[in-house]
């Protein structure tokens, strides 16, 4: 920008608003910039008469200089900040924005906010002249009220902010066009300043920082709210002062994500869902809708596939009520695995429990999964049932009892990855400990899971104290053993006033065939045929034959510990963004901060030392520009939810009462709000 482009220029302002002829007096804003989110903008008036207002200055302290302005009687308060820290008339900045950010680090030691003023532009829109201001510069916009109109809205009554303070900085493009100088600094104020221990209220020390926007969208994904995530918060860091926001910033948080998501909730789902099927593999998504609106929708990750292919046998679904604002109905789909836990194998939501409904869901699952079960647990649900006689036609359908709605959903969290995670490792870190002395129980905690292991280790313990061989004779090439088990009964006889409790031992006898050829055991308690675990008359005779190991033909393959990989644990916490490697790279760096703060905690010089670098990498990331808050809130969003915005909404939100206005089970025949204005107008 040149000279002449300077002088020749014009303002770019609200048309109400009227610059006097001596611009450099003028302290009213015009204009903002979007990219200084952390001043506060308002319109204010200049040049007022600020002892109406010297007495309204909150309830902060200073230990500020305060002098007394002997022709106007008002008190001034000056900063106490060191010479080097404070503006200077006639310093120069490479940019606009550093010189903005230059007075709001000294208004962050001085103890005031600082807010942007009024703007000056040349005919191409670039900024030659800037006002940065105290906050509590103008005076206060007058209440308007009304006796006679009790219609109109309340008015809600506050404590004056404004005071008509007039220190501040302005800023005028140099001859270059490129840097700024700082050409007016008026440093005292009519207003108390905040002391040393009031500092962390200023309105820029309450601005959440990236840290704590993550934090707050982690707790609200733990079912959180902004309160108690500002209490953890607070114990975690050590103080309210050391937090940086306030429960009201934090509340101020979920409304503006709330407010971003909008009425774009279901399309800002499909869109999400869209993403991980295109980032992750082996990743189902699909939904219908109906109208422009969500009627149907299912997932499954490949953790859940490979459920499925290894426990997928059994599988139990079961509508579910309540889980969602919009009255969805949700449907887990659910199996037990090796750890005799319940997981998921995919997941669906619902705007009805007809037939159609299930119908499609059970086609969907069909689709990804491309086989069916071979049997379907459910409740008595007639659209169920209508649903899987015609689409799961291979499987056999069996009822389930009716409190399986009740404890299903309690459950189902167990098959939460980290629970699981934290079972595998602690199952391939430890051993169990042992009852008997044989091999054969060593073996079994090496191969079995730790839930699976206790009811094997119960049997191998049983084999030893409780059953014994009696006999053994040889049928067509097969030894016929005859296992003979003490089993203790308890019995109970009762009279007319007494009742006593007996016990007595009872001999069970179990035949076990073992044909050497085929190196294969068959016995008559079926209980591998039931279980699919072996009992304890086979692992008797496993120790008078000195077998030292359990056949592979008889460990099944649902209850190894190596089932299923870590791997698969870890992409269910993927959202499925290009920007991936950048949330791994979060989580590393917090993992290492924390290990950094373990390893120094005990060692006082070695903390002093770690605390030091910490605060000189920061201030040189600061000092190159690294910083988030230049971003904008809809871009902040977008990183923190992983989905952008659509411009469009494809696919509505589920569609709301006509009468009410409210997601219900209901139309508007028997809507609750119907009701409550037909018994208004028969009182009347």
């Amino acid at each position: 920008m040149d000279s002449d482009a300077v002088e020749n220029s014009t303002l770019f302002v609200d048309e109400k608003f009227e610059f006097p002829e001596n611009f450099d007096d003028v302290d009213s804003i015009s204009s903002t910039d979007d990219e200084y989110d952390e001043f506060s903008t308002s319109s204010s008036s200049s040049k007022v008469d600020s002892s109406s207002y010297q007495n309204n200055t909150g309830d902060e302290t200073s230990s500020s200089g305060v002098e007394i302005d002997c022709v106007n009687s008002l008190q001034l308060w000056t900063p106490e900040v060191p010479d080097g820290l404070k503006p200077v008339v006639g310093q120069m900045f490479e940019s606009l924005d550093k010189g903005i950010e230059m007075y709001k680090k000294y208004a962050v030691i001085a103890g005031f906010d600082i807010r942007l003023s009024c703007v000056k532009k040349n005919k191409l829109k670039d900024i030659i002249l800037r006002y940065v201001v105290c906050n509590r510069e103008g005076i206060p916009e007058p209440i308007q009220k009304n006796t006679l109109d009790s219609a109109k809205k309340k008015v809600r009554m506050t404590s004056i902010h404004r005071t008509g303070c007039g220190a501040g900085v302005k800023f005028k493009v140099c001859s270059d066009g490129k840097s700024f100088i700082l050409y007016d600094f008026e440093e005292k104020h009519n207003h108390c300043l905040f002391d040393e221990d009031s500092k962390h209220m200023l309105k820029s020390k309450r601005k959440l920082d990236y840290s704590q926007q993550r934090f707050i969208l982690k707790m609200s994904n733990a079912n959180i709210g902004a309160t108690q995530a500002h209490n953890i918060i607070c114990q975690l860091k050590g103080g309210y002062d050391r937090v940086g926001g306030t429960k009201v910033e934090y509340k101020n948080f979920q409304r503006d994500r709330n407010c971003y998501i909008g009425d774009s909730d279901a399309n800002l789902f499909v869109r999400k869902m869209n993403n991980r099927k295109l980032y992750i593999p082996n990743f189902s998504f699909e939904y219908n809708s109906d109208g422009g609106l969500l009627k149907y929708a299912f997932w499954a990750d490949d953790t859940a596939k490979h459920n499925f292919q290894e426990f997928g046998d059994i599988v139990s679904f079961d509508a579910t009520y309540r889980t969602n604002k919009y009255c969805m109905v949700y449907v887990p789909f659910t199996r037990i695995d090796n750890h005799k836990n319940c997981v998921t194998l995919g997941a669906g939501i619902l705007d009805s429990e007809d037939g159609n409904a299930f119908k499609w869901l059970l086609e969907a699952f069909l689709k990804s999964f491309g086989k069916q079960p071979k049997l379907v647990v459910t409740d008595q649900c007639p659209g169920i049932k209508q649903a899987v006689r015609e689409i799961f036609k291979e499987s056999r359908h069996r009822f389930c009892m009716w409190h399986i709605s009740e404890k299903l959903p309690a459950k189902l969290w167990t098959s939460n990855g980290i629970i699981i995670d934290c079972l595998t490792i602690r199952q391939k870190t430890t051993l169990p400990k042992l009852l008997t002395p044989l091999p054969i129980e060593l073996h079994a905690s090496k191969i079995y899971t730790r839930s699976v292991f206790k009811d094997v280790q119960n049997e191998i313990y049983q084999s030893v104290w409780s059953c014994f061989q009696s006999s053994m004779t040889l049928v067509d090439g097969s030894d016929v053993i005859v296992i003979v088990e003490k089993k203790k009964i308890q019995q109970k006889s009762t009279d007319d006033h007494t009742a006593n409790a007996s016990s007595y031992i009872k001999s069970i006898e179990q035949k076990v065939t073992h044909n050497k050829e085929h190196a294969s055991f068959h016995y008559s308690c079926l209980f591998f045929h039931h279980y699919g675990l072996l009992c304890r008359h086979i692992f008797c005779v496993f120790k008078n034959l000195g077998i030292e190991e359990i056949p592979t033909k008889y460990i099944m393959k649902r209850w190894r510990k190596d089932l299923i990989s870590s791997e698969l644990l870890k992409k269910r916490h993927w959202d499925g963004e290009a920007n991936e490697h950048l949330k791994e790279l979060e989580n590393d760096a917090q993992s290492i901060f924390d290990d950094c703060l373990g390893i120094v905690v005990n060692d006082i010089k070695k903390f002093e030392t770690f605390v030091s670098k910490m605060k000189s990498l920061k201030t040189e990331l600061e000092a190159a520009g690294c910083t988030v808050a230049q971003k904008g809130k809809e871009k902040i969003m977008e990183s923190l939810l992983g989905v952008s915005k659509p411009d469009t909404v494809d696919v509505g939100n589920p569609k709301v009462g006509v009468l009410c206005g409210e997601y219900a089970f209901h139309d508007s025949r028997n809507c609750p709000s119907r009701a409550e204005e037909e018994e208004e107008e028969e009182e009347e």
